[in-house]
């Protein structure tokens, strides 16, 4: 029996709620295999070829780059196994079962073409990660440039109110630099008829 950790005793009996004294005679009284497949380390997972040990790597990977090895472990397991004709394609379809769950949004190849080789699986999760990388870079960009485009204003901001009403406070200056992008224009045009400080900001 595979189990995660968490279930201490090996016997039946300790498994099935409390019941009635009455009952424990009836109770079943049977030992199982306990396998914590969260006790094995990728290092030694990756010495044994069987498919079982693929589905425990598939099942604990840290990063993309130990996906695509255990995807690649997983895929030689299968083609190398003597049941391949009677497990392979139900063990593909756990493995895109598990993928979709594990990284949604890839691509994933149809079973008869896994079932060919892992190849373009791993190019797909590749072209995945460029793709998450290039976005987040352009997100990067664009955040960079409204924060730096904010502080522009805030600044100038700050200028034209010591300019008018004499030097700020540093709550008055924490508060422009909180400010978003709408209250800092809203603020500047105020500042063109406002006879106090408390006319920008509004604060009647």
């Amino acid at each position: 029996m595979v189990m995660h950790a968490g279930s201490i005793s090996p016997e039946i009996f300790d498994l099935i709620q409390p019941h009635p004294p009455v009952l424990t005679e009836f109770q079943p009284k049977l030992k199982f295999w306990l396998l914590d497949e969260g006790k094995f380390s990728p290092a030694y997972l990756e010495g044994l070829q069987s498919v079982m040990a693929a589905i425990f790597r598939m099942e604990h990977p840290n990063d993309t780059e130990e996906t695509k090895r255990a995807i690649r472990c997983f895929g030689q397991a299968v083609a190398n196994s003597p049941f391949r004709e009677r497990i392979g394609r139900a063990v593909t379809e756990w493995l895109r079962y598990r993928l979709n769950q594990k990284m949604p949004g890839l691509d994933i190849p149809e079973i008869d073409e896994l079932l060919k080789g892992t190849q373009m699986l791993e190019t797909r999760i590749d072209q995945m990660k460029a793709n998450i990388l290039a976005e987040g870079m352009q997100l990067g960009e664009i955040k960079g440039k409204l924060e730096g485009r904010l502080e522009g204003e805030s600044t100038l901001l700050e200028r034209q109110i010591a300019k008018r009403f004499g030097p700020i406070s540093e709550s008055t200056r924490s508060r422009l630099k909180a400010a978003t992008s709408v209250q800092l224009e809203t603020w500047a045009e105020r500042i063109l008829d406002a006879a106090t400080l408390a006319d920008v900001f509004g604060d009647h």
